[in-house]
């Protein structure tokens, strides 16, 4: 109660209030009485002074006193009063207490007498309501923060009780997010249980799961949830068990996994074609050498035959079989993303219109081929074999799809793409692009077949690699593409190749090989190569090319051989990758002895001589392994005239 209350004392009659303060007089100073005799003067003395309680007369010559209780703006009363009537009854009495009073007296001596008393008991009961209040509003506070925080979370939050078994019970809390995940409403999950929600084919883990809650009072675990509409969501659930009046439940943060997956199998199927792609590195090398050999020696016995040589035809097989397996190992590097391309502003029309003739014998007859070329197709830099490749792979997968009659349909056309969409979700720069399509009216596919094909090895085919589609957008990105798939089961699918648009000012390079061998004046030739037997067929094809020919089997023996006649030299064809130096570095050496030697670099995987996305530098002559003898002499003589 504390030594000191003041108390206001609304009571016009000067008698009664004389017998008022008598009886708080003999309590010795414990309260401090003010008066006033009318409604308007106790709100002012009310306000001012902020009396601990307030007694007023029923009846007052300005008005009632019921008007000086305080309200705030949820209806509660702000501080006790006592009414004072001279004449009333119980009904008066339930009136008071209904509009706010915390008692009511009617006027006599003994009851004016014992008036300390009752603002004594009255101040008790108010402290017990102030008290009672304040817990309230903590309660209804952390009731607000409680929800709020709940709502508030990014995940799914559940609670459940626990049978007396230790399994999961009913759900006694959710959060709106949970709704939304599963499908269900407050009400109906109120219904149900953990282990209803649960994918029947991870329900046999529920013990375990109990188990390990019950003994670290926490676990992590992924699971399947079934939703309303039948939907399975992954999840990763982290939950906490707790005790409230010792009662124990489980809090449960669900957290849908769905976009988490999609991420981790779009990583695993990037570090899967990069195990690959450096596989295929490795190998190429190597088997491009021994290709290399094959094909150089096919053709030089070839040319020392005469027609109608019984062994003409065999060594033109070995060559067919040396290109065919020249081209396995390229699709192979392309799909990787690890093939050296050489680009070429091009007008894409004149490359596909180029392929038309080819791609009509590849589909058959039975299948019609439309060109729909776009006038006025902005140019793009990219190697022309690369879209005779994606022509030739996408015109087989259509060709495939397609049973009896059909029809393939290719169109070119300018866009500009804002965002990516669909099947490839890589990076890529937005801004101009043109689009090449290939369309087909065959078998078409289920979402779940086009998400996956563009996986290394995978294909619905009975016999095939599977690479053709991955080899598409190996190249695709390699030039810094876009690719997107469209396809409806029975209505066919459509493949649209985004390469972006070349800015450079200078002029399409649509120079194309005449067929006639280039042949040498004689220049002094160094070939620097490793492997013998390759260095022996590379030596043989150069003199047939009218070179004379300076052959080292290391880089230390090229740069003796440079070091000894500087001034003879006048082409260096070095190999990129070898045991003591590499060719670029072999290069450099050779510069700083013999300044005006010109340099050819050859390889079948040549990751010296790249651009971060596999293009060749612009300054930079290349050969890829294995060569021809036309390519070769084209080269040499390219390198040899350059200004």
């Amino acid at each position: 109660m504390g030594e000191y209350k003041k108390i206001l004392v609304a009571e016009d009659e000067d008698g009664h209030f004389e017998l008022i303060r008598r009886a708080f007089d003999h309590l010795g100073g414990a309260f401090s009485l003010e008066r006033a005799v009318c409604v308007r003067e106790a709100r002012l003395r009310r306000d001012s002074t902020q009396p601990d309680l307030v007694i007023t007369d029923w009846r007052l010559p300005d008005g009632n006193g019921i008007e000086l209780i305080e309200r705030d703006a949820t209806g509660a009363v702000l501080r006790p009063v006592v009414l004072m009537t001279s004449h009333g009854n119980e009904a008066w009495a339930v009136e008071a207490l209904k509009l706010g009073a915390l008692d009511y007296i009617v006027k006599s001596p003994q009851s004016l007498a014992d008036i300390p008393r009752t603002a004594q008991r009255t101040l008790k009961e108010w402290s017990n309501i102030v008290e009672r209040r304040r817990a309230e509003m903590q309660l209804r506070e952390s009731e607000e923060k409680y929800r709020f925080f709940l709502e508030s979370a990014n995940d799914a939050v559940l609670i459940y009780s626990l049978t007396p078994d230790g399994l999961p019970g009913c759900f006694v809390e959710v959060n709106e997010h949970s709704c939304s995940l599963l499908g269900y409403s407050r009400s109906e999950l109120a219904r149900l249980s953990p282990l209803e929600l649960t994918d029947a084919e991870h329900r046999g883990h529920v013990p375990e799961i109990m188990t390990m809650l019950k003994e670290a009072g926490r676990a992590v675990f992924a699971t399947i949830l079934r939703c309303k509409d039948g939907r399975r969501v992954p999840v990763e659930i982290s939950a906490r068990m707790l005790a409230v009046r010792n009662v124990p439940y489980v809090v449960a943060l669900v957290r849908d996994i769905t976009e988490r997956q999609r991420l981790e199998d779009q990583l695993r199927q990037a570090q899967k074609m990069e195990s690959l792609g450096r596989l295929a590195g490795g190998v190429a090398h190597d088997f491009n050498n021994m290709l290399g050999v094959i094909l150089g020696y096919a053709e030089l016995t070839l040319a020392g035959l005469g027609a109608s040589s019984p062994h003409a035809a065999g060594l033109r097989e070995i060559e067919k079989a040396a290109h065919r397996s020249s081209e396995l190992t390229r699709q192979l590097l392309a799909f990787a993303r690890r093939q050296t391309i050489a680009p070429r502003v091009l007008a894409l029309n004149d490359t596909v219109a180029g392929m038309l003739k080819m791609l009509m014998r590849l589909i058959g007859e039975d299948v019609e081929l439309v060109w729909k070329p776009h006038v006025g197709l902005w140019p793009v830099k990219v190697d022309p074999s690369q879209i005779d490749q994606i022509l030739a792979n996408l015109c087989v997968n259509a060709r495939d799809a397609i049973t009896g009659l059909g029809k393939i349909i290719i169109e070119t056309n300018n866009v500009r793409l804002e965002e990516a969409r669909g099947a490839d979700q890589g990076d890529f720069v937005p801004g101009d692009f043109v689009l090449l399509s290939l369309a087909d009216n065959g078998c078409g596919m289920e979402q779940a077949l086009v998400d996956k094909i563009f996986e290394p090895f995978f294909t619905t085919k009975g016999a095939g690699t599977g690479l053709g589609l991955a080899t598409v957008y190996g190249i695709v990105k390699q030039n810094a593409g876009v690719i997107r798939v469209e396809s409806e089961v029975g209505r066919g699918t459509t493949f649209c190749v985004y390469l972006p648009r070349c800015l450079d000012p200078r002029a399409i390079d649509d120079t194309a090989p005449s067929g006639v061998v280039a042949l040498g004046h004689g220049e002094t030739v160094l070939l620097v190569e490793d492997e013998l037997a390759l260095l022996e067929v590379g030596k043989s094809m150069l003199e047939s090319l009218n070179y004379r020919v300076l052959s080292a089997l290391s880089p230390v023996e090229a740069l003796r051989l440079v070091t000894s006649q500087p001034n003879e030299v006048r082409l260096m064809i070095t190999d990129m990758v070898m045991p003591e130096m590499s060719g670029r570095e072999l290069a450099e050496r050779v510069h700083a002895v013999a300044p005006k030697v010109r340099c050819l670099f050859v390889s079948g995987y040549a990751t010296e001589v790249v651009g971060e996305r596999g293009i060749l530098d612009s300054d930079v002559a290349f050969l890829h392994k294995p060569f021809s003898r036309a390519e070769l002499a084209a080269k040499a003589r390219q390198v040899l005239t350059a200004e």
